[in-house]
C-alpha cells in the first residue's frame, strides 16, 4: 500500500548542476521510474527541517546544516477530506559535501543543468516545485 502522508524534499545545487534521484521501479512507492528530488515523510514529532536533514543523511550520506536551507514552497494535495504537504527546501552544497555523497536510496542519481532537468520524467509534484523555484522572480502576485 502506499501511504499518504506529509513530506519534505531538497532541491539540491552543486556549482551550475542540480541532483535529482532516479526512483525504483517498486510498486510500494509513489512515482516508481520517476526522477525526483531527494527527501521523504515526516515522522511523527518532527520538524519539517529535521525530517529533511535525517533523509538527506539517510539516503545521500550528506549532513546539512539547517543554516544551509531555503525554504521554496509547500504543495498540498487533498484526497478524501485528507490533507497531505510536501515542503520544499533550496540548499547549495559544497566540494566537501559533493565527495561524502553516497547513494542509500534509489536506483541511481544525477547532476543536471537547468534547463535538461524537465526533459527527464520527473515525479509531477517535484516538477512543479522545481519550476516554481526557478521561475520565481518572474512570477507577480
Amino acid at each position: 500500500k502506499l501511504y499518504l502522508q506529509n513530506a519534505v524534499a531538497a532541491i539540491i545545487k552543486y556549482k551550475d548542476k542540480y541532483l535529482f534521484q532516479l526512483r525504483e521501479k517498486k510498486k510500494n512507492i509513489f512515482f516508481p521510474g520517476h526522477w525526483g528530488l531527494f527527501g521523504g515523510a515526516i515522522d511523527k514529532n518532527e520538524t519539517k527541517i529535521n525530517a529533511l536533514i535525517r533523509e538527506v543523511k539517510e539516503e545521500l550520506s550528506i549532513t546539512l546544516k539547517k543554516s544551509q536551507l531555503e525554504y521554496v514552497t509547500t504543495i498540498t494535495f487533498e484526497h478524501k477530506k485528507i490533507k497531505i504537504s510536501r515542503y520544499f527546501y533550496f540548499v547549495e552544497i559544497n566540494d566537501i559535501e559533493k565527495k561524502k555523497i553516497k547513494l542509500n536510496e534509489g536506483k541511481n542519481y544525477g547532476f543536471f543543468e537547468q534547463q535538461k532537468i524537465f526533459y527527464k520524467k520527473i515525479a509531477p509534484y517535484d516538477s512543479f516545485a522545481f519550476w516554481l523555484f526557478i521561475n520565481s522572480k518572474n512570477l507577480k502576485h
